[in-house]
Parts: structure tokens; C-alpha cells; sequence
């Protein structure tokens, strides 16, 4: 399942930390997301091989790449990128198009796009998506960025079963949220 040869620790966690997560008001810790989603992805991709998405990590996006980090050219069969960033303690995730050359940002707040140019430049250039010319120009590097449909989160403490759940979904290509989908039931199914 992973494409750039880096390691991933997956931490599971204990049953009465797993409960409180189940409860409204509790926040997912980055080390939970990072997990759960990474987990999700390895499910999708053992019982599809032929998955359109590729989940990728981005902790650091300020960090200098250098030709060892790198990847190797995405298979033919990747299509997209999903990517969750945490941002002041708020998680939410962007999507890369790989075709149409398109960033979607899906953030509960909406926040300003501008937050995501340190980590779309470091996707865009870790996964060779950006050409030498496009690596030397302006955000956003010749790629359209704009916000997804997403769920409105109205509180400080939803962000992250939004993300999780939102992902999830798209891996295992049920994505959609209907007027009955709450974040307690978001919660509650992570």
C-alpha cells in the first residue's frame, strides 16, 4: 500500500480510549487520525488493488525536499491523492485531482486556501506532479484550488470524525453526505 517505501506506525489504541473517542466533545489526537485513516486505506487497497485514491501523509509540509524523498512516478491507476492536514489543531484534508489538475480543500470552517500552500507545493512536488517551470511559479503552481462540498462544522471539537469519516467514505467509494449524516453519527461509525 505504500507507494514511497516510507514506514507507518499504527498505533491501535485501548478500548476505554476508543469509548471516550465515541462521545461527543471528545477530540481525535492527530496520532488516532493518521491511524485510522491508514488502516482504512490498507483495507481498501487489500480488497481493491485497482483504487483510485492514494492516501498520503504530509506532517511536515515546510520541510526542504531533496531528491532521496522524492517518489517514484505514480501508478497509471492513481487518479487521485487524499491528504488529511492538521492546521492549528484542526483537521481537515485536501483532494488532488491528478487529471484534471485540481485541489480540493474539504474544511468544516472554509478557512483561507492559503493555509494549504505549504502542503499542496510538497504533495505536488514529493509525487513529481509539478514541472520545473510550475515548481518555480506561484501558488498555486498551475493548479485550480478551491473549497469541496463538506459538511459545516459548528463547533471546535468535530474536525477531526469529519475528516476521518469523509475519507473513509471516499476510499470505500460510499461517499456522500445526506441530510441525515450528524457528526454523532460521523463520530459514532469511526
Amino acid at each position: 500500500c505504500n507507494l514511497d517505501q516510507s514506514n507507518f506506525l499504527i498505533t491501535i489504541p485501548e478500548s476505554w480510549y476508543l469509548d471516550s473517542l465515541s462521545r461527543s466533545g471528545t477530540w481525535f489526537n492527530s496520532t488516532f487520525l493518521r491511524s485510522f485513516l491508514q488502516l482504512c486505506y490498507h483495507d481498501e487497497h487489500s480488497t481493491n488493488p485497482g483504487l483510485e485514491y492514494k492516501l498520503v501523509h504530509c506532517i511536515f509540509p515546510n520541510q526542504p525536499i531533496d531528491s532521496k524523498m522524492l517518489t517514484y512516478l505514480l501508478p497509471n491507476d492513481i487518479k487521485y491523492l487524499l491528504c488529511p492536514i492538521s492546521n492549528n489543531s484542526h483537521f481537515y484534508f485536501i483532494q488532488f485531482n491528478i487529471q484534471t489538475k485540481q485541489v480540493l480543500c474539504f474544511d468544516g470552517k472554509k478557512n483561507n486556501l492559503i493555509h494549504v500552500n505549504n502542503t499542496v507545493r510538497y504533495i505536488l512536488h514529493k509525487y513529481r506532479l509539478l514541472t520545473n517551470s510550475e515548481l518555480r511559479s506561484e501558488f498555486p503552481y498551475g493548479w485550480g484550488i478551491k473549497h469541496g462540498y463538506y459538511i459545516n462544522q459548528k463547533d471546535n471539537d468535530s474536525c477531526g470524525p469529519i475528516c476521518c469519516y469523509n475519507i473513509w467514505k471516499k476510499l470505500n467509494k460510499q461517499y456522500h453526505i445526506g441530510a441525515n449524516v450528524t457528526v454523532d453519527h460521523m463520530r459514532i461509525q469511526v
